[in-house]
């Protein structure tokens, strides 16, 4: 892509938008495991006036080998994000399957 755009390949699974009131709009997506790349969770900020998505994502979790997105849930007010994924049991380094996201 042009612009200084990063293009990063890898299927996306899952996505959800997440609303704070009516400015502040995010994209998450999960992300399942590509050559080198770990599945992922990542958390993009929507601008409304141009229409698009931040070039690089706001936060990027990554998942354990072996276990890769499958849904999201996000929580009404957009903190936080359950995630469920192929293999029970995974987690993303602190909590299983429950990611913050109050700080995004």
């Amino acid at each position: 892509m042009d612009g200084g755009f990063v293009v990063e390949r890898g299927t996306v699974a899952c996505s959800s938008w997440i609303c704070r009131g009516r400015t502040t709009h995010l994209v998450a997506f999960g992300k399942s495991k590509y050559g080198d790349h770990p599945a992922s969770l990542q958390i993009f900020k929507f601008d409304p006036a141009t229409k698009s998505l931040s070039s690089t994502p706001s936060v990027t979790y990554d998942f354990e080998d072996g276990c890769d997105p499958v849904s999201l849930a996000v929580h009404p007010k957009g903190s936080y994000i359950i995630c469920s994924t192929t293999t029970s049991g995974c987690r993303n380094g602190k909590d299983p399957l429950w990611f913050d996201c109050v700080d995004v």
